[in-house]
């Protein structure tokens, strides 16, 4: 056809439609990766039957001529080098030339599915060989899988693995699709129940591979030639993988019921090596046949077990109507959804038949052993957490106690009389020079307990079953055990956690730090309130700031807090309570919780589960004794002091890992009250309230030196240099000095009238509180001592107002070095319960932070920070507040107007004041925003949502920042691409063209 009658607008749109016929008939690749359907399940069949020694006439293809293999086309016949060099396709060309021939699909036409196509038929000739077949695929989770039985095939000398190969999978029934024009090329295989169909996948590099006597092989199929005996096995496979091992080890038990219907093993579990590919079937007939026990199988639809009888003959149990039960298969633990005869099993399989009920969960099969024991002090103590062990029932409870005893390590003295098993004594884990037995002076022996009951019978009579607890308790007839709401979980993990403020005196024990602390009127961040409705006051610990937490103790419960809002992250129970103060310790990963009576609980500071309790120290006349002074860790332990005051005390050592008392001290006479004690390289010194300080000797507890002060003592000892400081109630700072176990005095300085303060020492100065006398009425005091000399460098008194401080000075400074300057933070018990603070060289005190008239009240609480400077404290309003650092000033945010001391209407709830309980059960609490009449920045955005506080700035600015923020987002928002519109426009424009043209020559 020329030009003239072939137009130009006929021209292009023939073109076009050329063109988008090309687009829409671009076949996909002929590599594209298969997919597994990865929800689809597998039953393996359980015969094949072999192939015919004949097949028939039709099922023979005629054999391609040897000119074809100049073609390109996929091949198995090992001269796969030179015909992936002419395939279209470079990935598959590309792949490592060690890989066999048929490591990787080729670009082809794909043939269509024939039966035996290309396939010289197995047939009886004189000259046959006997050799096996099998074809193992990958089930839904890519486990190997037999999806062809091996099977015996009788074929000539003159035939080759690819011939086979088709009649095996024609004899199968198994879908498959090749090449094999000149020769096998096996590219997929579906699964027997064509749920999965599996070919090249680039993702894993598997493929099927012909592996030959064991080994992969390094030729194709059609080069390959039986021999006899030949093994073949077609394996869905990457190269370099090996056939699944021969024979697999799993587990079976039978689990049966007693003649009181409670879960009894028939067969204990034990392991056994099953050829690869083995039905749940097979090992249930095996094991029943050895274990010798009588069964019934109904193999009508598959296999279906009936009954089983008891090992003694006395139960047959079979489907039971009333109860529902019946033999139920469970494989690793879960009632298997196929029949046994359809469970293939695998490497490490569990097979458990449990004559049970539908719905019901494998029995535990575990009893527990505890031991409580008692120190040489007659403490009660944990010697054996609960231990729990899978054992097979019927056992009883001696047995059972032997084993977890001697698997523990933990010597005994037990044997068998006449009327069974007796245990005489057990020593202790923390103490080998203790072992405990009877005892006439108290009555005290090992008492068996089951199920929490005293037993009436002995261990040997006592027969377990699932989920039994035995308890041996050291204790006298008619005692019960101990029990606490507190659950205790010895291995429990404690990671280290990153802490700003580990406990009393912060990280280092000194109460000095350098952080950007406010130096003047600061921000109120957020307060909460502590107390419970109708409550006076409330028993609250000091602040710990751990892990990015606010952790401390009210009464009961130990709290985390986040330090942002206030908000409850978290909580934990405490086995007693608190006094009236607490002095928390962080160590380890545990928060150190000293209880009222003296014993120490250890919790995880992650997980707040309780490792330990330890016991408790011992009380007068039913008058527990105060733990109020600082826990000291050190070495291993924790060391704790108390007092029942003006009467007696303690001091022990605790092992900081089991919580066991390693030793204690009781002082007649004087107890020890806020006695802060401080460890030394000659021993551990503590002074009790009558003013001695004593050395103990930290492994044995032996007081080895005493120096009396000459005055009453409730103020802890602190280190400086290479002296000891401490504080009598006189106002009298005096200096100890160490020779090897030796105490002296080197010197002392009065600094003011009254004074329990411990000091804080910064640059050969102590900073410390008290209060001295001024006309009828005493004032508070803060005075700097240089130490080198012993004077009072200055005494602050006052306020920059004029005014005095109002109160003695309780707590303990908290000494900042910010900016460069030396500033000194500290409370004043009475009202209002404010913070103050002063330059190390200032003589008059700055009021940092006043609470307002509804949280006003006295305060014994030392100021901690943070890193970032924010000041945390509580007062005796039942408040705990956050200061922020550097903020400017501010009244403090309403709480609506409380006048209780900061409780809300929550009737025995912990959260009161600015937080308000989440509702949705996760525990949570959000803080209120501060009222608008407060009118503060630094206030407001610290108690409201970041996206309350986002929008007072965005209003602020006046510019209108949100609308900015809004077109910002939208301009960096994914954009609809142009090129599509643009093809419509130009299509639009050369079909219209082509029908203006089209109209003018019609």
């Amino acid at each position: 056809m020329t030009s003239q009658n072939n137009p130009i607008w006929r021209r292009a749109l023939a073109c076009a439609l050329a063109i988008a016929l090309a687009v829409a008939g671009t076949p996909a690749r002929a590599d594209a990766q298969l997919t597994i359907d990865a929800q689809s399940s597998y039953t393996s069949v359980d015969e094949v039957v072999p192939v015919a020694t004949e097949a028939p006439d039709e099922a023979q293809p005629s054999v391609a001529s040897d000119d074809a293999a100049e073609k390109s086309v996929p091949s198995d016949s090992g001269d796969a080098s030179d015909q992936q060099a002419d395939a279209p396709d470079d990935e598959a060309s590309s792949k490592d030339d060690d890989a066999p021939a048929v490591s990787a699909p080729v670009e082809a036409a794909a043939p269509a599915q024939v039966a035996n196509a290309g396939a010289t038929p197995v047939s009886t000739q004189d000259e046959t060989v006997s050799v096996t077949m099998a074809i193992i695929g990958r089930d839904a989770n890519g486990r190997p899988e037999s999806w062809s039985a091996a099977t015996d095939y009788s074929v000539p000398t003159t035939s080759n693995a690819g011939d086979l190969t088709m009649s095996a999978l024609n004899a199968s029934n198994l879908t498959y699709d090749s090449v094999t024009e000149y020769g096998l090329y096996l590219k997929t295989i579906t699964s027997p129940d064509g749920a999965r169909t599996l070919g090249y996948d680039e993702a894993t590099g598997r493929y099927w591979q012909l592996f030959v006597n064991g080994a992969a092989s390094s030729v194709g199929a059609s080069d390959v030639h039986p021999a006899a005996g030949d093994t073949y096995v077609w394996y869905y496979s990457a190269f370099g993988d090996e056939l699944p091992p021969a024979t697999s080890s799993v587990t079976m038990s039978v689990i049966g019921r007693d003649a009181d219907g409670r879960p009894e093993s028939w067969v204990g579990e034990a392991s056994h090596a099953v050829p690869t590919f083995s039905k749940a079937s097979d090992l249930t007939e095996s094991v029943l046949a050895s274990s010798g026990l009588t069964s019934e199988i109904d193999r009508t639809w598959g296999f279906y077990l009936k009954s089983i009888t008891s090992p003694d003959g006395a139960r047959t149990l079979a489907y039971d109507e009333p109860t529902g039960r019946y033999w139920q298969l469970f494989v690793n633990g879960t009632l298997s959804d196929l029949g046994a005869g359809s469970v293939q099993l695998y490497e490490g399989d569990s097979v458990v038949w449990y004559y049970s009920a539908y719905g019901d969960s494998l029995p535990t099969n575990t009893a527990s052993v505890t031991v409580i024991g008692r120190d040489a002090l007659g403490n009660v103590e944990t010697w054996l957490p609960e231990t729990s062990r899978s054992v097979d029932f019927p056992t009883t409870a001696d047995k059972l106690t032997v084993d977890i005893l001697r698997d523990a390590g933990i010597t005994a003295d037990y044997g068998y009389g006449k009327f069974g098993f007796y245990l005489n004594s057990i020593t202790s884990p923390f103490d080998p020079t203790w072992s405990p037995g009877y005892e006439e002076a108290t009555g005290r022996y090992w008492q068996l307990f089951v199920n929490g009951k005293s037993s009436d019978l002995g261990a040997s009579s006592v027969q377990l079953g699932d989920g039994d607890s035995i308890v041996w308790y050291y204790a006298a007839y008619g005692d019960s055990i101990p029990t606490s709401d507190v659950p205790i979980n010895p291995g429990a993990a404690h990671p280290e956690v990153s802490h700003d403020w580990a406990g009393f005196k912060g990280n280092d024990g000194t109460g000095v730090v350098e952080r950007s602390t406010p130096k003047a009127a600061a921000a109120l961040a957020w307060q909460v309130g502590l107390k419970r409705e109708g409550e006076l006051f409330a028993n609250t610990s000091d602040v710990l700031l751990v892990d990015g937490n606010v952790y401390q103790v009210v009464r009961d419960t130990l709290y985390v807090r986040d330090s942002a809002t206030g908000a409850i992250k978290g909580s934990a129970p405490l086995a007693g309570t608190i006094g009236f103060v607490s002095r928390i310790q962080y160590a380890d990963g545990l928060i150190l919780v000293p209880l009222q009576g003296g014993s120490v609980q250890a919790i995880t500071a992650r997980g707040l589960e309780t490792l330990w309790v330890s016991a408790q120290l011992p009380d007068v006349k039913g008058t527990l004794q105060q733990a109020n002074s600082a826990v000291v860790v050190g070495d291993g332990c924790i060391y704790v002091n108390a007092t029942v005051p003006g009467s007696f005390g303690s001091v022990a050592c605790i092992d900081l890992a089991s919580g066991h008392t390693r030793w204690r001290h009781d002082n007649e006479g004087a107890g020890y009250y806020w006695a802060n004690m401080a460890l030394s390289p000659a021993g551990l010194l503590s002074a009790s309230e009558k003013g001695a300080v004593q050395l103990f000797n930290i492994t044995s507890g032996l007081v080895l030196a005493s120096h009396d002060l000459g005055a009453a003592c409730r103020a802890g000892i602190v280190r400086g240099g290479d002296a000891y400081y401490v504080v009598t109630e006189d106002g009298v700072l005096h200096r100890l000095v160490l020779s090897g176990a030796r105490l002296s005095e080197t010197g002392s300085v009065h600094f003011c009238d009254y004074s329990t303060g411990t000091p804080t020492i910064k640059d050969g100065r102590a900073y410390v509180g008290g209060a001295v006398r001024n006309g009828s009425k005493s004032v508070g005091a803060l005075a700097t001592i240089d130490l080198s000399s012993m004077t009072v460098v200055f005494t602050v008194t006052t306020l920059e107002s004029g005014a005095f401080l109002p109160a003695e000075v309780k707590s303990t400074p908290l000494v900042s070095v910010t900016g460069g300057e030396t500033w000194v933070y500290f409370t004043c018990n009475t009202e209002p319960g404010a913070v103050y603070g002063v330059p190390a060289a200032g003589s008059a005190a700055r009021e940092i932070f006043v609470p307002d008239a509804d949280h006003a009240n006295y305060c014994m609480s030392s100021v901690v920070c943070d890193a970032a400077g924010n000041l945390y404290y509580t007062n005796d309003s039942g408040t705990l507040f956050k200061i922020a650092s550097g903020a400017s000033p501010a009244p403090a945010p309403s709480e609506g107007g409380n006048t209780d001391g900061g409780n809300t209407d929550n009737a025995g709830d912990d959260s009161v004041d600015d937080v308000d309980y989440d509702n949705s059960g996760s525990g949570s609490v959000a803080p209120r925003a501060a009222s608008s009449n407060q009118g503060t920045k630094a206030a407001d955005t610290a108690a409201a949502p970041a996206t309350s506080a986002a929008t007072t700035d965005a209003k602020k600015d006046g510019k209108g920042s949100e609308s900015t923020s809004q077109t910002q987002d939208q301009a960096e928002a994914p954009s609809m691409p142009v090129w599509p519109f643009v093809g419509i426009g130009i299509g639009v424009v050369v079909l219209a063209g082509a029908l203006v043209a089209m109209r003018k020559r019609g």
